[in-house]
């Protein structure tokens, strides 16, 4: 009878180290499942100490935008985080900080810029213009083959073929639908929320809406 015991609870703690480790209250939490890695690119723009490093990291692999210099560094086994090296040169991800690593260069400390990793990431999927505008936010994308607005807080979205813009002085109109139009003026332009400048000022017409707001080239 004692053996048949000491069976049945070497089972009970088998099926339990294979199944999960026991929580509070004698609950079950099971083994979280391994993360896979990220299919989709990733756009960091790292304002470090003394420099700001346009990063993409696709899969494993990290391109660091340096001044004057592009470097490809892959990801490598570390305690914690998201490490990237490639020769001397290391950037060593926590979140959204991290640690830029040159040779012959104290280390530097490093935050993303999330808003200029937006326009960066952008222009590095291959977006010509993109623009931007509040109350009620819009955001305006041209691409080489398709124009997209995005409206309202819910981001709503339409796209239509990208046609032979109307080229006007210092400006350039895109009629894209029946009563939908994009204007594009050469005059300098600040965004009413962030203060930020840009080149060009943006009027897109919906309809009886108007959408204004700037936007910038990205190539």
């Amino acid at each position: 009878m004692k053996g048949e015991t000491r069976t049945g609870l070497l089972l009970a703690l088998v099926a339990s180290l294979l199944t999960g480790c026991a929580g509070p209250g004698g609950s079950v939490e099971m083994a979280p499942a391994p993360i896979e890695p990220k299919s989709e690119p990733v756009t960091l723009v790292m304002a470090c100490d003394h420099t700001t490093v346009p990063t993409r990291i696709e899969g494993d692999t990290a391109w660091l935008f340096l001044p004057g210099n592009t470097v490809r560094a892959e990801r490598v086994v570390s305690a914690s985080g998201a490490k990237y090296t490639a020769k001397d040169v290391t950037l060593w991800l926590k979140g959204q900080e991290g640690i830029l690593m040159v040779p012959g260069q104290p280390d530097q400390n490093c935050r993303n810029d999330r808003r200029a990793a937006i326009w960066e990431g952008a222009k590095l999927d291959g977006m010509d213009f993109r623009a931007i505008g509040n109350e009620p936010p819009w955001i305006l994308e041209l691409w080489p083959e398709r124009i997209v607005l995005k409206t309202g807080y819910e981001q709503q979205r339409r796209e239509w073929p990208r046609p032979e813009p109307a080229n006007l002085e210092r400006a350039s109109r895109f009629d894209v639908a029946d009563g939908v139009s994009v204007l594009l003026e050469g005059k300098p332009c600040s965004d009413t929320m962030s203060g930020e400048g840009f080149e060009t000022t943006v009027t897109v017409t919906d309809g009886e809406r108007l959408y204004r707001g700037c936007g910038r080239a990205l190539h």
